[in-house]
């Protein structure tokens, strides 16, 4: 499925959706049980919604900027580079003595 025959079929449900929400709000009429009935499952459905597809997108959106930043790391030192340097942890150095218990 193409990406604009995507977004036109779910253009065409979110309008079906909003339709169908407008008739049972209307049906409800002033009937104060129907109309906390019909939020309480709009608001179950909208938060479903949400959580499904909303909050993942932005997400990753956020990690992307956040840790994908663009900045430039220095090239990994090689174990040569290591041992060249009588300051590095890993040079040799004396053996260190260990006491016997």
């Amino acid at each position: 499925m193409t990406p604009r025959r995507k977004a036109m079929l779910r253009l065409a449900l979110g309008l079906g959706f909003c339709l169908l929400g407008w008739k049972a709000w209307r049906a409800a009429g002033d009937d104060p049980i129907l109309l906390l009935l019909l939020c309480l499952g709009g608001g179950v459905i909208f938060g479903f919604i949400v959580v499904m597809h909303l909050l993942p997108r932005l997400a990753d959106a956020i990690g992307t900027a956040l840790f994908l930043s663009g900045e430039q790391l220095p090239p990994p030192s090689t174990p040569r580079d290591a041992d060249a340097s009588p300051d590095h942890p890993a040079s040799p150095q004396e053996p260190s003595r260990q006491l016997d218990p």
